[in-house]
């Protein structure tokens, strides 16, 4: 993808800015914008769903937030908390009381 005009442009809608937008590199999630909405245990297997998305230990994929996609990744369930990566970073996400 072009980074700029003089890479290149669309040749459909040659004064769009959207092949540069996507081009830039995107800001890094908040964890803040992360929720964990509910647990399940099914055959021994305990499943989190994380902003409408079900993961169980080792899935990844995408969730949306308020700042857009996110590739998530579920390192850990714990009985409080779940553990996360994005971009490398990992963080902890409490569990909610109901």
């Amino acid at each position: 993808m072009p980074t700029n005009p003089r890479e290149g442009r669309d040749p459909f809608f040659p004064e769009s800015t959207r092949p540069y937008e996507e081009a830039q590199p995107k800001n890094p999630t908040s964890f803040a914008a992360l929720a964990v909405k509910g647990i399940s245990y099914e055959h021994g297997r305990a499943m989190v769903i994380i902003n409408n998305h079900t993961f169980a230990v080792g899935d990844e994929g995408e969730v949306l937030t308020t700042g857009g996609r996110a590739h998530l990744r579920l390192v850990e369930i714990r009985k409080t908390a779940v553990v996360v990566e994005i971009n490398g970073s990992r963080r902890e996400l409490t569990i909610p009381n109901k």
